[in-house]
Formats: C-alpha cells, structure tokens, sequence
C-alpha cells in the first residue's frame, strides 16, 4: 500500500510541473545555444517565388489533362502522382538525348492522361539546363 501511496504523489508531482511548463516558449526567451537562425525576408521571397513557380507549373500540366479525366481535381492529383512517381534517367549523348522514363500510375485512365501529358513535354524539345540534352519522356513499358 505504501509503495502504491509513493507512486500517485509522484505522479502528482509530475502533472503539477507538467501544468507549469509553458506549452510555447517565446522565441526571445530561448537560450542564446539553441536559438536558430531566422530566414532574412529576401531568402523568404524567393522561397515563396520558387514555390509559386512551382504551383503555376502544375496548373498549366493540370489544364493539359483536364479534358481526358472527370474532374480538374483528377487532374491536379493525377499531376501531383506523376510528379512524385519514380523515374529512369538515362542519358543518351549519341543522339542528344535525355530520356525520363516514369513508372505508370496505378489506372490506365491515368496512364492515358499522363501519356498526353508527356506528348506535350516531348513537343517543348526542352534542353536540359547546363547540356545539350533534349528531355524525352516516356512511360516504361511504352517504348
């Protein structure tokens, strides 16, 4: 019984100093060790540009689909998957070529929007930045 007494002060004691512990802790109150460096506002700026870039890329490969899925939801999340899908990245020098080959989706339905999605890349002939590398993109299994 005496230990059982010792075990709920204790625990007692703990939800008393769990009650005095701040839940957040203001950023000047912090030790001068583990304060962190805050981004200065230019760096956050072109954060923001890079992600806004970013978005506006996915829009524009969005409304390329758009019109082969059901919904602009479809085609936002169908985007979303490809670009986050694995990839084979094989250079091709003898011909000028950098072949992307990415994996299919898990439908066909998506497959074939993501086909048309990649005629249009295929049409841009992007080179690859800092070569003279022409992107060239594929599903596997379609070559």
């Amino acid at each position: 019984m005496h230990e059982i007494d010792t075990i709920k002060k204790e625990l007692e004691e703990i939800k008393a100093k769990k009650k005095q512990t701040p839940h957040k802790l203001p950023f000047d109150d912090l030790p001068e060790e583990e304060k962190f460096n805050r981004l200065e506002p230019t760096r956050k700026l072109v954060l923001d540009t890079i992600r806004m870039t970013a978005y506006r890329a996915e829009t524009a490969m969005a409304a390329t689909v758009r019109n082969s899925l059901a919904s602009p939801e479809t085609a936002r999340s169908m985007v979303k998957a490809l670009l986050f899908t694995h990839a084979d990245i094989i250079p091709d020098t003898e011909r000028g070529g950098l072949c992307v080959r990415l994996h299919p989706l898990g439908e066909e339905r998506l497959n074939i929007a993501a086909q048309e999605l990649i005629r249009t890349l295929n049409e841009t002939e992007t080179v690859f930045p800092g070569t003279n590398l022409t992107l060239k993109y594929s599903l596997t299994g379609d070559e």
